[in-house]
């Protein structure tokens, strides 16, 4: 029909424990017609899609190739990984190192305060020991 440029073999989760002919249908049957070519094998509720120009698999799905049979999504996830790693040690040759941030007001504020209120404790008992000292003095003159 020329709707897919893909081989597809649908209905995988109910015939992958077929016979025919005596022959056990994916192991003895299409591991062998793989060689040299591909075939996406599709679970029930899983689809292709395709836009003229690429073709996406929905669902769970294996590829038969080279008498292999491969998790597709296993595949992606793992290139999906390699291609990362690789982006993410060319980014570290670009990217400038961060400065050092800088406090806001707010937290300059927050910083003063915090000093202050340290500090009025302490300027407090010394008054108090002042007007100790004063009333000493005083009472016994």
């Amino acid at each position: 029909m020329g709707i897919t440029k893909s081989q597809i073999l649908p209905h995988y989760n109910l015939i992958k424990n077929e016979y025919l002919d005596g022959k056990r249908l994916f192991e003895e049957i299409t591991y062998t017609d793989s060689f040299g070519r591909a075939f996406i094998t599709l679970n029930d509720g899983c689809y292709l899609y395709g836009d003229g120009q690429y073709e996406i698999v929905y669902g769970e799905s294996f590829i038969i190739s080279d008498e292999q049979l491969e998790n597709v999504m296993k595949n992606v996830q793992e290139t999906a990984k390699e291609l990362i790693e690789k982006i993410d040690i060319e980014l570290e040759k670009y990217v400038a190192p961060v400065p050092k941030k800088s406090m806001t007001m707010k937290e300059r504020i927050d910083k003063a305060k915090t000093k202050l209120s340290e500090k009025k404790p302490q300027e407090t008992e010394l008054k108090n020991d002042k007007l100790s000292n004063n009333k000493i003095k005083g009472e016994n003159e």
